[in-house]
């Protein structure tokens, strides 16, 4: 295990691997939500396309019209 903050472990995967770096992560307990969004580091956000007439579903409440 590396003795370094997250942030930094996470900012040397990334060069690490060239940008190369998957995450998944089952669905958030329904409880849990609430805290999430009062951390002010946390962040919403979707790696859907909003192009077309029918965007994805994944790209609402990630993005402004």
């Amino acid at each position: 295990m590396r003795k370094q903050h997250p942030v930094d472990a996470l900012c040397d995967l990334l060069l690490d691997e060239e940008l190369r770096v998957s995450y998944f992560a089952d669905a958030v307990d329904a409880r849990t939500i609430p805290d999430l969004i009062a951390h002010p580091l946390y962040m919403v956000g979707s790696d859907a396309l909003l192009i077309g007439d029918f965007p994805p579903p994944m790209g609402y409440g990630c993005f402004f019209p």
